[in-house]
């Protein structure tokens, strides 16, 4: 199953419920309302019927005619309930001392003082306040049941019955559990099928709710989705062209600017196999005319043609090496040893070893002292002093004789800094960030006899994936010198020394 017909299913399996639960709650609730509304309707009738017993005590002199008869009294509260004068117990004298109270009455009575049960009623609708004389019960001044069925508690409503100001007895009304009547249950069952319809006429209105939904949500799943494939098929222009705020169009946004740095790092993929393939050319050329012209006997062979061929050799070999370096730098396959070096010394080293190339080129040299730190760096020596060897050999080619190389270095927020200054000529500044990406030179600052040929471009690039491997952070820019300023940051091993 697909995310649509997924999508689809869930939220119309959500509204689906959300209206079923609503339905059941609202009849739950409309039950409960309608017993609570028959049942405080129930409660106001009892004053009234309490005036009907007051009356009744007053005609019979006190509650024994009740006692005897208690399907009288039943009688005489639904002729009340009904507006009928209850005449049932109007002026009738008392037959004698009552029996024992006792509540209910036993079937087995026999005697005339035993009214039988009536016979019972036909089926059919019945007057509104069905089943209310049944949950009524008359106690006596004293609180014993003189006539009901319901057991009576504090929290019931009740309503005292009066003669002359004086409390005689006290009815009690049992809170119905269910609609008494049958109109009642009829408009029950009315809203209940009421309520069902209105389910049954959601289901149609939640599937198209939830189709049109499904399909408006999953409209850039989709165009993610096929701008992708584009992505795979190498289209690298691929964009989606709906972006918003919500998840979605995050995800597009994201899905963009992946397809912009894929689109940018093929550009530089081609750059660089193109810029690799000039750079080869060069030599190679060069190599080719050198042998075809000893070949044809142009030129002779001695030791001045040899020298040409080998300085061609070298710089060849010097170029497939750095790309190799450049290469496994990138896939993180350049090999590391790393332990506890101290960088200052492997800086002083690189620096020594440079010191008569440097004067020979023209160039002052000064080694700055560094303040009192313990230069102690996690790293690798042998690839620190390939480090230190590119920027001073970069410095030495393209700085322009009489110059000035300036070393220095310092302990800032726990890390060992380098800075080179060269003297002229400058870097702009717009341009000294690219100087670390390969095949980048910048010939403005070769030197001006023309004997140093250019380099390959590479060495600051093979420099910056030296210091990232050592946690640390290369950059250029402009020198107070005139030239350029190569500045490496290291953390070091005890920040606080």
């Amino acid at each position: 199953m697909n995310l649509y017909w997924k999508l689809f299913l869930a939220l119309f399996a959500s509204v689906l419920i959300g209206a079923g639960a609503l339905a059941l709650l609202s009849q739950w609730r409309l039950d409960r309302g309608f017993v609570d509304y028959v049942n405080a309707a129930d409660a106001g009738r009892l004053p009234e019927l309490a005036e009907v017993a007051a009356a009744i005590y007053a005609a019979d002199g006190g509650w024994g005619e009740v006692e005897r008869r208690p399907r009288r009294w039943q009688r005489a509260l639904r002729d009340a309930l009904r507006g009928d004068r209850p005449s049932e117990f109007d002026h009738r004298p008392p037959r004698g001392p009552p029996p024992p109270r006792r509540h209910p009455r036993p079937h087995d009575a026999v005697g005339a003082d035993y009214d039988p049960p009536p016979p019972p009623r036909p089926r059919g609708p019945g007057p509104p306040h069905q089943g209310l004389p049944e949950r009524i019960a008359l106690l006596d001044a004293s609180g014993l049941v003189l006539a009901g069925r319901s057991e009576p508690s504090d929290d019931m409503p009740s309503a005292p019955v009066l003669v002359d100001g004086v409390e005689v007895g006290r009815l009690v009304l049992a809170p119905a559990r269910r609609p008494g009547s049958v109109q009642d249950t009829a408009f029950l069952l009315a809203q209940r099928d009421w309520l069902l319809r209105v389910v049954l006429i959601m289901l149609p209105i939640a599937a198209l709710f939830a189709f049109l939904l499904a399909r408006h949500l999953l409209a850039p799943v989709r165009a993610i989705s096929t701008q992708a494939r584009r992505l795979a098929s190498g289209d690298f222009a691929a964009r989606v062209p709906r972006e918003g705020d919500d998840e979605l169009g995050r995800l597009a946004r994201d899905f963009n600017l992946l397809g912009r740095a894929l689109n940018e790092y093929d550009g530089a993929r081609k750059r660089w196999m193109a810029d690799a393939a000039h750079e080869l050319r060069t030599p190679l050329a060069v190599l080719q005319a050198e042998i075809e012209a000893l070949q044809d006997g142009i030129r002779s062979v001695d030791s001045r043609a040899l020298q040409g061929l080998h300085s061609q050799t070298v710089q060849l070999g010097t170029l497939v090496n750095d790309l190799h370096q450049l290469a496994l730098a990138d896939a993180g396959a350049l090999d590391y040893r790393m332990h506890e070096v101290d960088v200052d010394s492997e800086l002083i080293s690189a620096v020594e070893a440079h010191r008569g190339r440097l004067e020979d080129a023209g160039l002052e040299l000064r080694l700055l002292p560094a303040t009192a730190i313990k230069a102690r760096v996690m790293g690798d020596e042998r690839r620190l002093r390939q480090l230190f060897d590119n920027l001073i050999e970069n410095a030495r080619r393209y700085t322009r004789a009489p110059g000035l190389l300036s070393i220095s270095r310092e302990r800032v927020a726990g890390c060992w800094q380098l800075h080179l200054d060269d003297s002229a000529p400058a870097v702009a500044a717009d341009r000294c960030e690219r100087l670390f990406s390969p095949f980048v030179r910048d010939d403005e600052r070769l030197r001006a006899d023309g004997v140093e040929p250019a380099g390959s471009g590479l060495g600051l690039a093979i420099c910056r994936r030296i210091a990232q491997a050592h946690q640390g952070q290369i950059s250029a820019a402009p020198s107070a010198l005139g030239g350029l300023r190569v500045s490496l940051s290291i953390p070091l091993l005890d920040a606080s020394q």
